[in-house]
């Protein structure tokens, strides 16, 4: 609080940005497991390992959960017909109920790099998307502190329609008993 002393807060983070196939992949969010009330926050990177990382700002954000403990339903992909080249599209197998807020891709795969879309399904089949371009990837290790994961998508808001979840395989084959 005072700018003088400092306390630790969370563990250890991966934070990385580097150019793949022709973008940039940035990667830098890190999460603390309880909200901070803080005046001021000091980031400490070691970069000992890798090439000097350029701190040029930070962006605090706080996000709650209102009305009660945050919950989660399993709920498997239904794979859709989609011509060869194109991405992989799949129906979520879910029933109706409370709006979703966010995605979690779940895969049999050790490893994996993909680019996802999230839309919701409106009259007529017609497609409305409701997440960005996100990318998820896992990458496990021989040494359990190096591995990485960025699993979840989130929606732009509370989507209660149908949704229809579409991951760009590239030149890679599809997902290994992809579930969100």
């Amino acid at each position: 609080l005072d700018g003088q002393q400092w306390t630790p807060v969370g563990g250890e983070a991966w934070v990385f940005d580097r150019p793949w196939q022709g973008r940039r992949i940035h990667d830098t969010a890190l999460e603390l497991p309880a909200p901070l009330t803080a005046r001021y926050v000091r980031v400490t990177i070691d970069d000992a390992r890798s090439t000097p990382v350029a701190l040029r700002g930070v962006t605090a954000v706080l996000a709650t959960h209102l009305g009660g403990r945050r919950w989660t339903r399993e709920a498997p992909l239904v794979r859709l017909a989609t011509p060869d080249g194109e991405p992989s599209r799949y129906r979520v197998d879910a029933r109706a109920g409370a709006p979703v807020e966010r995605i979690t891709i779940a895969t049999d795969d050790g490893a994996f790099w993909r680019d996802v879309r999230v839309f919701a399904e409106g009259a007529r089949g017609a497609l409305e998307p409701v997440s960005g371009r996100d990318t998820i990837y896992r990458v496990r290790l021989d040494d359990a502190d190096l591995d990485a994961e960025r699993l979840d998508v989130d929606l732009v808001r509370p989507i209660a329609a149908p949704l229809i979840v579409e991951i760009d395989d590239g030149d890679s084959p599809p997902l290994t008993r992809p579930r969100v």
